[in-house]
C-alpha cells in the first residue's frame, strides 16, 4: 500500500510546519547572517520579517526589507539598539503595532571584539531578564 505524504509536513514554511505566516524578529538583519536568515524566510513562506538593525545600517536594513519583499514576504526596518532594554521594549511595541504579534525571535545581533563568546560581559544580555 502506497502512503501519500503529508502535505503539511512535505512543505517548507520555515519556522514550522504549518502554513501560516510567523512574524519573524531577526535582531542585526541588515547585513551578514541576519540578513540570509530574512531571505530564508521570506522564501519559505512569505513570512512577515522585521528587520532590526543599528543606526548606520540604514541602507542595509532598506535592502533587506526590499528583497524580503521581492521574495513574497511582507517587511519593516526598525532601528534598535539590542544592549538597550528600553529600545528593545519599543522595537517589539512597533512590531506588534505592525504586524499585530511576534511569533519568532531570532537572536543574531551581537559583536565582541575579540570574537570568544566566554570572554563577552553578561551585561550584554541583561535585557533578555528584563522581558522574560
Amino acid at each position: 500500500m502506497r502512503t501519500t505524504p503529508n502535505r503539511r509536513m512535505a512543505s517548507s514554511t520555515g519556522p514550522n510546519e504549518s502554513d501560516e505566516k510567523k512574524t519573524i524578529l531577526i535582531t542585526g538583519s541588515s547585513q551578514g547572517l541576519g540578513q540570509a536568515i530574512a531571505y530564508e524566510m521570506a522564501k519559505n513562506g512569505g513570512h512577515n520579517i522585521v528587520v532590526n538593525y543599528i543606526a548606520g545600517c540604514e541602507e542595509g536594513a532598506k535592502e533587506t526589507v526590499q528583497q524580503v519583499q521581492q521574495l513574497g514576504g511582507n517587511a519593516i526596518a526598525i532601528q534598535a539598539d539590542c544592549t538597550d532594554p528600553k529600545q528593545v521594549k519599543e522595537m517589539f511595541q512597533k512590531a506588534i503595532e505592525h504586524f499585530g504579534k511576534v511569533d519568532v525571535l531570532v537572536n543574531n545581533a551581537g559583536v565582541t571584539r575579540d570574537n570568544l563568546v566566554p570572554r563577552m560581559k553578561p551585561q550584554v544580555n541583561d535585557w533578555i531578564r528584563y522581558f522574560f
